[in-house]
């Protein structure tokens, strides 16, 4: 990642995606807000998982955090629950865990 690209992603919004699944586990994945206006981009995303739980479509989420770069895909078949909530990228401690539960 470049310099300038880095100092972008630790000025990003981020979005913290906490889905329950039907198996009872948790996995939480991230996305960079991408829309000026935070708000805007939580109840774009909240709308469409809504529609999506249950269906046959899998979400895939990408994002760097620090210099390691991460993919994730949620089968959205098994999700029957999410919260999102947001962070500042640089907000993050180097002691937190970003490792997904599932």
């Amino acid at each position: 990642m470049t310099d300038e690209a880095a100092e972008a992603a630790e000025d990003a919004q981020v979005l913290s995606i906490e889905f329950i699944l039907s198996s009872g586990e948790t996995l939480t994945v991230r996305e960079f807000a991408g829309e000026s206006s935070l708000e805007a981009a939580m109840n774009r995303l909240g709308q469409q998982l809504a529609q999506e739980i249950g269906g046959d479509r899998t979400r895939t989420f990408s994002y760097w955090e620090g210099d390691d770069y991460y993919f994730d895909a949620v089968a959205m078949r098994h999700v029957i629950a999410f919260s999102i909530s947001s962070y500042l990228a640089d907000d993050l401690d180097d002691d937190d865990e970003l490792d997904d539960e599932v």
